[in-house]
């Protein structure tokens, strides 16, 4: 009699963990809005979901599936980034509503801890992307230098397949950890204009040699552009994050806008 493989144990299992994360994201973003981003219980949750995505990704799983709970664990960190970003933009509007020193002070001081707070929640998930690096590496069998070997010119004993999974992955945490920087370093100086983008543009560069087919970080080297006010470099690597195998969506709306602006200066 045939079995069907949707019921076979590994997959049961499978099906068991994913939605026992869905449930424990669940818990997390009730906790957040209950309890706040600094709460004991909401940075427990967020332990555990930020552990269960990782397990996953340190396992035997097709790319697809490893794209998508990739995506999963970006989305967990940024939701928090959101959640830091409203919360200082409501201590700054709370600022300018409320007057009298006491309470001034008060939202001062809420604000500074939230602020404290966000920077090492970047610093902690930028640390945390670089040990799943060295982390992925180890799973597949991959040393450092072979990671920037082109494809189809791999000279090492590892697979194709994990070979391929290694380096997207890898690729992957670069870009995160490129924008973790850049918003570290908004964060950092948020009104000067000579802001460092040295670090975030060196994890996109080695995310571009690492899967030179996404268009991913090409786009986000258009963003860093864009902060120095230089238009043609701006243009460049859009055009380059298009004209590519695999396309970034929102680089056609940037390049639009570096066109209308151009258009208009």
């Amino acid at each position: 009699m045939p079995t069907n493989p949707s019921n076979s144990p590994g997959i049961y299992k499978e099906k068991q963990i994913l939605l026992e994360i869905g449930n424990s994201e669940k818990q997390l973003w009730a906790s957040i809005h209950s309890k706040g981003l600094l709460h004991i219980d909401t940075q427990e949750l967020y332990q555990k979901v930020r552990s269960s995505y990782e397990r996953i990704i340190l396992s035997n799983h097709t790319l697809s599936d490893l794209q998508d709970v990739e995506y999963s664990l970006w989305k967990l960190h940024y939701k928090h980034i959101d959640e830091f970003r409203k919360r200082k933009r409501g201590s700054g509007n709370a600022e300018n509503i409320k007057s009298g020193t006491t309470q001034n002070d008060l939202v001062q001081r809420n604000n500074d801890v939230h602020l404290k707070a966000f920077k090492s929640f970047l610093s902690e998930a930028s640390e945390f992307y670089q040990n799943l690096i060295v982390k992925l590496r180890k799973h597949y069998g991959v040393p450092e230098e072979a990671l920037f070997f082109k494809r189809g010119r791999i000279s090492t004993s590892v697979e194709p397949d994990a070979m391929l999974k290694c380096q997207y992955l890898c690729h992957r945490c670069l870009v995160c950890m490129g924008d973790l920087a850049r918003y570290e370093q908004q964060c950092e100086n948020p009104h000067i204009h000579n802001h460092n983008w040295s670090v975030a543009a060196t994890h996109y560069l080695q995310a571009t040699r690492i899967w030179p087919d996404s268009g991913n970080p090409q786009n986000q080297l258009a963003v860093l552009a864009t902060y120095i006010g230089d238009e043609f470099l701006a243009l460049y690597h859009c055009i380059r994050s298009l004209a590519i195998k695999e396309p970034f969506p929102d680089a056609w709306n940037n390049l639009v806008l570096l066109f209308e602006k151009v258009r208009w200066s």
